[in-house]
């Protein structure tokens, strides 16, 4: 009985050891006078101690040791196993997620820019984008949807570039500077399904508090929805991979102990660089509802012209319907004059009664729509944009500063580090020529009146959609979607 002062010492490196050998098991492990709970990251192990009997309390609402802990352990094995193997349903399309900080740079912008140009289905949660007199720019994009939290202060967060195929509306009850909430609509096996997604920044320089979030998370249970939020949180945590703890970490931790929400990072990758210092501060929250259809979470190991890398992942949803349009100033009208005569010069028509006139006026009508079906053919709209003040130049030397980049990440040598740091320089110096030279031969080619008005309208655009929920007169939002 004198050595039994030794045994929680010898349990929790025994515990450490199986359950490192076990691959990511959690669990929870009664050993006399010890209640242990243990969890594998994909960097060590977290454990937390009760000292009593089996049954012992746990006043920091650690989630391994509720009721349903059995039931929660296989869903989430069960989910690791399958955003780890990639695995989602064949013949499906996906809505991509893209999430970053970019830190205010226009090179950084652009290069978001030009990673959502080629796909379909995509969704930018973007903290920190480039705002001049506290206007986003460079995310418009034809096609997209930009939002942002609210109008009155210059904004931190914004979600922007929504493609065609995903039909969204914004929520601005629950958006501020820091803080912009979407809901998004897609079809998962031909049924109708809401998600709504929000894109946190947390000053560093600002005590943290979870007041929105906390709202946000509410709001979602209740109207029984799934959840996704990224966060640039500045809070270092073993939960998303972190070597170490601060506090601002150990307070989000805890926040997340008494919610639904799950970290969805995989892997120890660090998501911020700059130079030699590598750490995990951006972090994907999603419900446990939703975490198995969560597939491919990576950050992306090319440059992102930021100090944080792009973070990439997606969700299974059915593929959209192809959309059709004609362009009217592409109408063939001399090909419309021939075939409209040929169709009506030999028309004899008896009007007599009121029903008469009805029929030959369909008779006439239904000529001209085929006339101009036939001059004016439908064309597939492509989701796919062209990214604006980008050429082969751009390309290239975007190519050369992700070879350094990838070269100084391997060497971590100062030299490299350099090195990277002047080709990172080099395309945001082509980048801005590019951006002035563009400007300037539209200028030019702006005589005629038609690009004129396509001038006024582009700079009387708003940079925001007004689209969302509803505010009544009381000053209360809608409750329902």
């Amino acid at each position: 009985m004198a050595s039994m002062g030794i045994l929680p010492e010898f349990w929790l490196i025994l515990i450490t050891v199986l359950t490192m050998s076990l691959g990511g098991l959690p669990f929870r492990f009664t050993v006399p006078g010890l209640v242990v709970r243990a969890v594998v990251t994909s960097k060590l192990v977290i454990m937390s101690a009760n000292a009593g009997v089996t049954g012992a309390s746990n006043p920091a609402g650690d989630a391994l040791a509720d009721s349903s802990t059995g039931r929660r352990m296989d869903t989430l094995l069960l989910c690791q196993k399958k955003r780890k193997d990639g695995i989602h349903n064949s013949g499906k399309d996906e809505l991509s997620f893209i999430q970053i900080n970019v830190q205010h740079i226009r090179a950084g912008t652009a290069n978001l820019r030009k990673s959502i140009a080629d796909l379909h289905n995509v969704a930018a949660l973007v903290q920190e984008p480039w705002i001049n007199k506290e206007k986003i720019l460079g995310l418009g994009a034809a096609g997209a949807t930009l939002y942002r939290g609210t109008l009155d202060v210059g904004p931190c967060t914004c979600i922007g570039l929504l493609i065609k195929g995903v039909v969204s509306y914004s929520l601005p009850q629950f958006g501020d500077r820091d803080t912009t909430t979407v809901c998004l609509s897609v079809k998962v096996q031909n049924r109708e399904k809401q998600i709504v997604v929000t894109s946190i920044y947390l000053p560093i320089e600002e005590q943290l508090t979870f007041v929105m979030l906390d709202r946000i998370c509410n709001f979602c249970k209740d109207e029984k929805l799934p959840l996704i939020v990224a966060c640039d949180s500045n809070s270092h945590h073993p939960l998303w991979g972190g070597s170490d703890i601060n506090q601002r970490g150990q307070l989000l931790s805890e926040f997340l102990a008494t919610t639904d929400l799950e970290v969805a990072n995989v892997g120890n990758e660090p998501t911020f660089c700059v130079g030699n210092t590598q750490i995990i501060i951006d972090v994907t929250l999603v419900s446990r509802m939703l975490l198995c259809d969560v597939y491919h979470w990576h950050a992306s190991c090319d440059d992102s012209m930021s100090d944080h890398r792009m973070i990439r992942f997606a969700i299974n949803c059915d593929k959209p319907a192809p959309i059709w349009c004609r362009n009217v100033k592409g109408t063939n009208w001399q090909l419309y004059e021939d075939e409209l005569q040929e169709s009506i010069s030999l028309w004899f028509g008896q009007v007599e009664t009121p029903a008469d006139i009805e029929r030959e006026l369909n008779v006439l009508n239904t000529a001209v729509i085929k006339t101009f079906h036939k001059a004016c053919p439908e064309h597939r709209v492509s989701s796919r944009n062209k990214v604006p003040r980008w050429n082969q130049e751009l390309t290239t030397l975007k190519m050369e500063a992700n070879r350094a980049y990838h070269k100084a990440y391997k060497s971590k040598s100062d030299q490299d580090w350099q090195a990277h740091k002047a080709d990172r320089r080099a395309f945001k110096k082509e980048f801005h020529r590019s951006q002035r030279n563009t400007w300037r031969d539209f200028c030019t080619r702006t005589q005629s009146t038609p690009e004129a008005a396509r001038l006024y309208t582009l700079l009387g655009k708003s940079d925001t959609c007004a689209l969302g929920m509803l505010q009544l007169p009381s000053g209360q939002w809608a409750n329902t979607l």
